[in-house]
């Protein structure tokens, strides 16, 4: 442990050894992007951490200019914090993000919650990227689709109302039949005959998708 940390502009935090950026790397690889490889951050291994030889390794890496989950997995080979199958995992999902937008990688981590059942954690994580979606340059289709997701927490949550509004914004965004469905459904858990059918005539459903929708 330093007593001089590393910054990690991203999430505002301050890191004083190789575990708690591990720590770092692993929940947050959603954030772990090309500009994570630099030159703080190997001269403060080396220099405030001494871990010398890792500094000199990392700084050949640099230079060669390896991608990004390369480069991770090296850190978090050396200290040991993490088991070889979770760096093997990590890694792997490094792989997916490093061609993704920051919005994208978002909502990875979003759905990542939604499918451990970490409903809350999700439902915030959605949330958040819609509020910073003029920042993020948010296309219209993939707003859609997170709101699809936000609607889905919700529902779970037995929000049926705020879910209902969700997924009414993810159609007018995302046009996904999938969408509307589970907008239909979310009017009959939620036991709205009224909205059901308004909703229904509103979009042209036809009798046969009403039927399934019903069954």
């Amino acid at each position: 442990i330093t007593a001089t940390p590393y910054y990690i502009e991203e999430k505002a935090l301050n890191v004083y050894s190789l575990e708690e950026l591990s720590y770092y790397i692993y929940n947050n690889l959603y954030l772990i992007n090309p500009g994570f490889m630099n030159n703080d951050l190997i001269h403060w291994i080396g220099n405030e951490l001494g871990e010398k030889k890792l500094a000199a390794e990392l700084m050949e890496l640099l230079a060669e200019n390896v991608p990004v989950h390369i480069f991770i997995g090296h850190i978090l080979d050396s200290c040991g914090y993490l088991t070889g199958p979770e760096i093997k995992t990590v890694m792997k999902e490094a792989q997916t993000l490093q061609n993704k937008t920051e919005a994208e990688c978002r909502k990875i981590r979003g759905d990542h919650l939604l499918m451990n059942d970490r409903i809350t954690d999700a439902l915030y994580e959605y949330d958040s990227i819609l509020r910073d979606k003029e920042a993020l340059h948010l296309p219209i289709g993939l707003e859609g689709d997170i709101y699809h997701n936000l609607a889905t927490c919700y529902m779970r949550l037995f929000f049926f109302n705020e879910a209902i509004t969700s997924y009414r914004s993810a159609y007018e965004r995302n046009h996904r039949k999938a969408t509307l469905r589970a907008l239909l459904e979310a009017y009959l858990i939620a036991d709205d005959q009224e909205g059901f059918q308004t909703t229904c005539q509103h979009y042209l459903v036809s009798a046969e998708d009403v039927d399934e929708v019903l069954k």
